[in-house]
């Protein structure tokens, strides 16, 4: 089983410091901050599917903190799926821990996996190989993403204003 950590307190601090009231803005999207039954959170589908854990280290680290491990949000999407913070839902799973609280956002599966690498960018959590095979999950999607771009921009074109090219010999 592959290791990962997922928690970065030093990000976890500036979301923190931005957070006013019941909504959180993370780029152009507005999250929404929701209390959560733990049972009804899951990790992305592909956590599951390359089998990461959360290191005992890393949980016993956060487990010393007690009470205020919890005090942070997790970031999850309408679905449920875990963006960031992973290691303190397994934490609240293990102490048998009920609720917690959630900041939700509106994004696809693979919107939701485009931010978890964000997130996890030059962090502790996941490592490059870990990163590399979440990113290369991606890559259908990308490319339908890339192809209706191209299909976008050759329907917007005028007609173009340059001369023609000369033939050489």
């Amino acid at each position: 089983r592959k290791s990962v950590a997922t928690e970065n307190p030093a990000e976890n601090d500036r979301e923190a410091q931005g957070r006013s009231g019941t909504t959180q803005q993370m780029g152009a999207v507005q999250g929404q901050l929701v209390s959560c039954l733990a049972v009804e959170l899951h990790p992305h589908p592909s956590y599951s599917r390359h089998h990461f854990t959360v290191p005992a280290s890393q949980l016993s680290a956060i487990a010393e903190l007690g009470d205020l491990a919890f005090l942070e949000p997790l970031v999850i999407t309408r679905g449920r799926i875990i963006i960031d913070g992973y290691a303190r839902w397994r934490l609240a799973r293990l102490k048998g821990r009920l609720t917690l609280p959630c900041i939700q956002y509106e994004l696809t599966e693979a919107e939701a996996l485009c931010w978890l690498l964000q997130k996890h960018r030059g962090s502790k959590g996941l490592n490059a190989f870990s990163r590399t095979l979440l990113a290369l999950e991606l890559e259908p999607w990308l490319k339908e993403k890339g192809r209706s771009n191209q299909r976008a921009g050759g329907q917007n074109k005028g007609s173009s204003k340059l001369t023609e090219a000369e033939r050489l010999d």
